[in-house]
This record gives structure tokens, C-alpha cells and sequence, in this order.
């Protein structure tokens, strides 16, 4: 484990000892490594208030103030799946936590503006992660998402400011704002993910994006703001580009898929170094008048072809909607 857990052990082996004789039980948390085993001893469970839910409990309370915290699997026989919302609301002297492999469920807010939160390890078990779980966690640089995660709700990990890199689980919803001006800037998308959300991904460093076939809908404004963005790979089975979803990007050229049907307004909009669009099918139906630019003055100053298959239905020569066509 690295340094915080390391401290964590000689912080939470004074609390034990303290707290013998408090009628609480916590069981002992395991980790391996390559060559080793290492047994972590939880925080006292005296320090956490719970509630029981569904055969478990979830911790709704923590009295202590310390920088590391290992939360136990059970506590007075019962075992700990949720970790309830607001519980470290602004512990902003919180550095680093470990959670036991029964948890399924962050609540929202939990972890909301622990500023010095740097390290945290999810457990395989976690289903979802609610909403504003980790926002505003401005020293979290890293951390690994399980492949059990179904949910990550909104804003849980906006203003993420040290976080460079993530990568979304197959068939994890995603809530607006997901990860919203955080420093990302490598995003891996695994098959299975359905949506880009509104928001998701906005005002990040991201630099390049590839999106798996099960994609659906980009939504509005999910990449928007992304300046560094350069490189956008989309797949056939999408069906959607939400208004402003690319909108400020550094993209010179994108290839539409087959089965887009609807391209909104201002999609494409402030990308002032593209100057090619390919549709691999047939013209979208819906299709904004100002999906390349912000009105109709503006779309006589941007310079770029849109390209299309001969034979594809829809498109019309030499113009489209007031841009100039050719065939690719």
C-alpha cells in the first residue's frame, strides 16, 4: 500500500487499543501483494454511527478526525454495505480511506470537498456512486472504478482537478456533469458503456476519445470546452450527437457513422481547425441549421467540405444546408 495507508496503520492501531471494552466489533481488512499479505487494522467501529439496511447496515455517521480511515466490514456483528451520504462531507483533513469489499453503494456527497483526499480504494463489490460522492476533491489523482460499478451519478467527480486519468466501466450509467472540469485528460470508454451524458466530460484536458459500438448518444455538451481535444473516434451504433457536444474541440476532421440520425444544433460549433466531415451513410434526418456554426453569417467564414459516399441519400451538390459537398 502506499504511504497514507502505511501511516494509516500506526494511527489506527493507537485508536484500537483504546477502544477495547467498547462492546464494538470491526473485522480486520486483508490486502496482498506479490510476495506478501498484509492484515489492516479498521478504524475503531465505536467512531461510526449506522443504520441497518437490507440484512446489512450503512454507515451514517463518523465522529473521528483522522487523516486515514479503514472503514471495517462489520460492526457489532453486522456487516457494512453503504457508506451513506454527506458522511465525510468537507473533512478537509481526510487524506486517504479504504473500503471494505461488502460495500455496494457510495451515497451522495460523501466524500464532497475533502480537499486533501488523495487515495482511495474502491472495492470490487461497489455498484453505484452517487451523486456529488467525490466533487470538488481537488487532490485525488487516482483512482481505479471496479468492473461491478453500474451507476456513477452526477457531478460525483467534477472539479477533480488532480485527476488525469479514468477508465469507465462496460454498462455503467453516467450522470450529467460525471466528471466535469476535472484534469482528465485520458478517458477510457470499455464496451458495454450506453451514453455519453450531458456534460459528462466538459471543460477536461482530454485529447483524445474513442467510443465503443454500444454508445447510443453523445449528449449535450459532453465534450464541450475540451481544447485539447484532437482526436474523436465514434462507432457505428450511434445514433445521436446532442447539441454542443463537441462544441470548442481541436478536431481537423471526424467520420459520422452509418447510423446517426439526428446531429443538432451548435455540435460542432467554435472548432475553428476542422475542415472535414465524412458521413459513412445516408444524410442524418435531423440535421440543425447551425450544427458547424453559430448562425448563418458565421457558417460563410468557416472553411470546410462536407464528404459524402456516392449514392448516399439525402445529400445534395454543390451545397448541403450552405456548405460545400464532395464525394469521398
Amino acid at each position: 500500500m502506499k504511504k497514507y495507508i502505511c501511516m494509516a496503520l500506526a494511527v489506527v492501531m493507537v485508536l484500537s487499543c483504546a477502544a477495547c471494552g467498547g462492546g464494538n466489533s470491526t473485522a480486520s481488512t486483508t490486502t496482498t501483494t506479490a510476495t506478501t499479505t498484509t492484515t489492516l487494522t479498521p478504524t475503531p467501529a465505536l467512531l461510526f454511527g449506522y443504520r441497518e439496511v437490507n440484512g446489512g447496515i450503512a454507515i451514517n455517521q463518523y465522529l473521528g478526525t483522522d487523516e486515514n480511515v479503514i472503514i471495517p466490514e462489520t460492526i457489532d456483528g453486522k456487516t457494512v454495505t453503504e457508506i451513506d451520504g454527506y458522511i465525510f462531507y468537507f473533512k478537509q483533513n481526510l487524506v486517504s480511506v479504504v473500503l471494505p469489499e461488502t460495500i455496494t453503494k457510495i451515497g451522495d456527497s460523501a466524500f464532497y470537498g475533502c480537499n486533501k483526499l488523495a487515495e482511495i480504494v474502491l472495492p470490487k463489490s461497489l455498484e453505484g456512486i452517487g451523486s456529488n460522492a467525490f466533487r470538488n476533491c481537488t487532490s485525488l489523482a487516482e483512482i481505479v472504478l471496479p468492473k461491478s460499478l453500474e451507476g456513477i451519478g452526477s457531478n460525483a467527480f467534477q472539479n477533480c482537478t488532480s485527476l488525469k486519468e479514468i477508465i469507465i466501466p462496460g454498462n455503467c450509467e453516467m450522470g450529467l456533469f460525471a466528471f466535469s472540469d476535472s484534469g482528465l485528460e485520458t478517458v477510457v470508454f470499455e464496451e458495454g458503456v450506453p451514453n455519453i451524458p450531458y456534460c459528462g466530460f466538459s471543460n477536461t484536458n482530454i485529447q483524445s476519445i474513442s467510443l465503443p459500438k454500444t454508445v447510443e448518444a453523445v449528449g449535450w455538451n459532453a465534450f464541450g470546452g475540451c481544447k485539447n481535444l484532437e482526436t474523436i473516434s465514434l462507432s457505428e451504433g450511434l445514433k445521436t450527437i446532442e447539441s454542443a457536444a463537441f462544441y470548442g474541440t481541436k478536431i481537423t476532421e471526424i467520420v459520422i457513422p452509418s447510423t446517426v440520425t439526428e446531429v443538432f444544433d451548435y455540435s460542432f460549433t467554435q472548432c475553428s481547425k476542422l475542415d472535414r466531415i465524412n458521413f459513412e451513410g445516408d444524410a442524418p434526418e435531423e440535421f440543425g441549421v447551425y450544427v458547424l456554426s453559430g448562425d448563418r453569417a458565421e457558417a460563410k467564414d468557416v472553411h470546410f467540405t462536407i464528404y459524402y459516399h456516392e449514392g448516399a441519400a439525402g445529400f445534395t451538390s454543390p451545397e448541403w444546408f450552405g456548405y460545400p459537398t464532395a464525394i469521398w
